[in-house]
């Protein structure tokens, strides 16, 4: 799909780590290895994403489906370490496992582990590789995870209903059906939209590494919900989404700190748009690069105006990957 061709140009230029997708969860009990096992291979199973691996040939990189695929999960038992010990071998154990390269060529491209920490307490950690599923995909595999892990629990045969599609389906229609006469009106939009962007000069702590390390975080802060539930109330009475509210804030914050009236932004788009990929594992999500212009003479409720007007209109180019 184009999705997949974007991360795997990624990939050629070794940035393919930032794309791993991570995940850890806290049990307060010992999970069955053998029903975790088998809920994750059936999973597996269903869906031929998790079962892709890529290869090129003569420029061009092909997704070719395993016909059968099985991993275990990796356990590991800290029980009795001292406490600060079983922190830093755990915290090494899952760094690892989100640091370590996948092979696109040959794969498994999902990898999983179980350490326990206590006799009642573990800790369940996954990495996928973002070129297989996106974070839509992740709640489908979690609640289906649930599912056949309860109909194992309780003695049944795992089952689901059958899915209408596989993500290759999708993959090949994508190129039959975006044709460049097709995508042409959708192109001729982006070219113009983005005409003559000068890059943001926001400005940083630290001059940005000549080249890209992925090191990075985040900063968590909680909001009082009293002022969460007035910006949405704001954004309601003005015909906006929540997200359009926040957006706003964003392109006041990024005009505050650059001076530039003329700022993109990017944002994810599902981009699910026929109904028979809700059910499906892939990667399917693309980025719309939203362009507003500042008018400092304004209020924010005009540039929320804005803001909400250029998220609908771009809404209807999501199809072309950027």
């Amino acid at each position: 799909s184009f999705s997949q061709e974007r991360l795997w140009f990624i990939h050629e230029f070794g940035q393919s780590k930032a794309y791993h997708i991570p995940g850890v969860i806290e049990l307060n009990e010992i999970p069955d290895l053998k029903i975790l096992n088998e809920s994750i291979n059936f999973l597996i199973a269903r869906h031929e994403s998790l079962r892709t691996c890529f290869y090129k040939n003569k420029g061009e990189v092909y997704q070719r489906v395993l016909d059968k695929l099985e991993i275990k999960v990796a356990e590991y038992d800290l029980t009795d370490l001292e406490s600060i010990e079983k922190k830093a071998r755990k915290e090494r154990l899952l760094e690892d496992l989100v640091e370590q390269p996948f092979d696109l060529q040959d794969g498994p491209l999902i990898r999983v582990m179980m350490i326990k920490t206590g006799s009642e307490e573990a800790v369940l950690g996954y990495c996928m590789h973002h070129i297989i599923l996106d974070g839509w995909s992740l709640k489908i595999f979690s609640e289906e995870m649930n599912e056949v892990s309860g109909q194992l629990k309780n003695g049944e045969k795992p089952y689901l209903p059958e899915l209408p599609i596989q993500y290759i389906d999708y993959a090949v229609w994508q190129h039959e059906y975006y044709t460049e006469d097709m995508i042409a009106n959708d192109l001729e939009h982006w070219k113009n939209h983005l005409e003559g962007y000068e890059k943001l000069a926001f400005p940083t702590d630290f001059r940005r590494p000549e080249i890209l390390s992925g090191a990075g975080s985040r900063v968590i802060k909680l909001l009082d919900k009293d002022v969460v539930n007035k910006a949405r109330q704001v954004s309601m009475d003005n015909e906006a989404t929540s997200f359009a509210g926040l957006m706003s804030c964003v392109y006041a914050l990024l005009y505050n700190y650059s001076g530039q009236r003329d700022i993109c932004a990017g944002t994810p788009v599902a981009n699910r748009n026929n109904i028979n990929t809700e059910g499906l594992n892939g990667i399917f999500v693309n980025t719309l690069i939203n362009r507003v212009q500042i008018d400092p003479t304004n209020t924010l409720l005009d540039l929320l105006k804005s803001v909400q007007e250029e998220l609908i209109r771009n809404q209807e180019y999501q199809e072309i990957p950027f």
